[in-house]
């Protein structure tokens, strides 16, 4: 291994060639991910404060109620917790109501493939499973059930702007 020898006033010193490589190697390393992290940090705090809060969350909800995309309007409110009615009231209310309209168009479509009883075996206890209770229910009785709640629905609207899509709702119903 060679070795450069060099001496001062306070004793004579000795470097190891290949050691000194090493550290050198890892110093520069160390200082370019240290210059990156300086770059990156005002870009990924600015990033955060762009996309999160209540002014992030209205938009994603805005877009989503003016495309009528309420299954994901729907998601946007469950997945970041936008339970307050004073803000996020309206869209609360057009996604329960095309939940209703949603449960109306599947219990119609049974109707019409033929399916008037329908019965389920749920399990009593869902974390035991020892037994099953039996649900059954008429297909007809939920169909019109759902039904007379998305006209509910559309008659209640506490919301202005929801009454349009309300229209278009309840137009699609028999």
């Amino acid at each position: 291994m060679k070795r450069i020898k060099f001496h001062d006033e306070s004793g004579q010193y000795e470097v190891h060639i290949i050691p000194f490589i090493f550290k050198t190697i890892f110093c520069v390393f160390g200082l370019i991910v240290m210059i990156g992290i300086a770059i990156e940090l005002p870009s990924s705090i600015r990033y955060d404060l762009k996309y999160s809060g209540k002014e992030y969350n209205l938009t994603n909800c805005e877009r989503d109620y003016i495309n009528r995309r309420y299954d994901q309007l729907y998601a946007t409110l469950y997945i970041y917790d936008l339970y307050d009615n004073d803000i996020y009231g309206k869209y609360w209310e057009i996604v329960k109501g095309y939940q209703d309209y949603c449960m109306y168009v599947n219990y119609k479509n049974m109707l019409e493939q033929g399916t008037e009883q329908v019965k389920l075996d749920v399990p009593e206890n869902e974390e035991e499973y020892r037994g099953t209770v039996q649900v059954e229910f008429d297909v007809s009785q939920m169909c019109e059930k759902y039904r007379k709640k998305v006209l509910q629905d559309a008659a209640d609207c506490q919301y202005p702007e929801n009454e349009r899509y309300f229209e278009e709702i309840t137009a699609h119903i028999d």
